[in-house]
């Protein structure tokens, strides 16, 4: 793929699309989401609303590439066309996904490359040709010329000019490089590769103690509008307790100042009514956890901890996540939906 940019490095890029269904009940809008592949940056950015043609059409205008940031030939980028409801370019970018934008449907992920880039020419403007000046005409006639007393020129003393010191010039400051910007957020785990697999690389899964009858299950299923996600499923004694763990591969949680996470309840099933969320660390033997009571709907809502609360001595080497339900807040019996679990500036 070429693209023209301009003198910033920015460029744009046409795309359209075809909904197969139409619907009729409410007033939706399509946003084009990007995501940089390579060179890689967390997050999605959100392109502005495209109103659908009758016929279920639609195209749109996203930009590549910026200041600090200029567009080059080999950069590449995935997009994704999502349906929603009106005002979601409003919402703080980049989001985690297209999940984020509680979509009717979305499209499957289009990746590409950019093959070159053309950059534009500067245009010189061209230097005018002096115009001779013309040869006056000779004098035909003569006329006698008057005789003139000279006027004495009077003497003119000169007056020396004054010696300045040269003024000394101040030396350019030296230029401060502009640092890396830190993406606004990191996905821990989105669930989409409906796998065991989070997207730091990490394992997930069910912690108890297998000497009770306490129990915890684990189910990566797709969900309508969001992907995949993870149902999660606890039997506990009177005082018992399970969790659900996410190996964090030693992140860097220094950049970020909110964990958040997705979660809803589930239609005839009993739902939790408080989780504690635990944070460990390198060869941290403390566990850092905090208490969030819940009430779930089946409609979800969003969960946000402001990582101050946890109170660790160090972001650095992030070991691991865990959701866990006890007993005397979660109750005996539960199921909830998780879902786009990460951590935000």
């Amino acid at each position: 793929m070429t693209l023209q940019s301009n003198s910033l490095g920015i460029a744009q890029l046409q795309v359209f699309g075809e909904l197969e269904s139409i619907p009729r009940d409410s007033i939706l809008y399509v946003y084009v989401l990007v995501h940089p592949v390579f060179p890689f940056a967390e997050g999605w950015w959100i392109g502005q609303p495209v109103h659908l043609d009758p016929d279920g059409s639609w195209s749109g205008v996203i930009w590549l590439g910026s200041e600090h940031a200029p567009l080059q030939a080999g950069h590449q980028f995935e997009l994704v066309a999502v349906l929603a409801p009106p005002g979601k370019e409003l919402m703080p970018q980049p989001v985690t996904g297209p999940k984020d934008l509680d979509p009717v449907a979305y499209s499957p992920k289009v990746q590409f490359s950019i093959g070159s880039v053309l950059t534009p020419t500067p245009t010189t403007t061209p230097t005018p040709t002096p115009t001779p000046a013309p040869t006056p005409m000779p004098t035909l006639t003569p006329t006698p010329t008057p005789t003139l007393t000279p006027t004495p020129t009077p003497t003119l003393t000169p007056t020396p000019a004054p010696t300045l010191a040269p003024t000394k010039r101040p030396p350019s400051p030296t230029p401060i490089p502009s640092p890396t910007p830190t993406p606004r957020t990191m996905t821990i785990a989105d669930f989409d590769s409906c796998t065991g697999i989070n997207n730091l690389g990490g394992g997930m899964g069910a912690a108890y103690d297998p000497n009770t009858a306490n129990r915890l299950v684990e189910e990566y299923r797709g969900e309508p509008g969001r992907g995949c996600v993870v149902r999660l499923q606890y039997s506990l004694e009177p005082f018992g307790w399970a969790a659900f763990w996410l190996k964090l591969e030693g992140a860097d949680f220094s950049p970020y100042n909110t964990l958040w996470f997705w979660v809803r309840g589930e239609e005839g099933s009993p739902a939790p009514g408080r989780i504690k969320v635990e944070l460990k660390r390198g060869d941290d033997p403390q566990i850092y956890l905090v208490y969030r009571p819940l009430t779930l709907t089946p409609n979800g809502q969003w969960v946000s901890i402001s990582l101050s609360d946890f109170r660790l001595p160090s972001w650095t080497q992030m070991r691991e996540l865990v959701f866990t339900f006890e007993a005397q807040g979660a109750g005996q019996n539960g199921v909830i939906i998780v879902d786009s679990v990460y951590v935000h500036e």
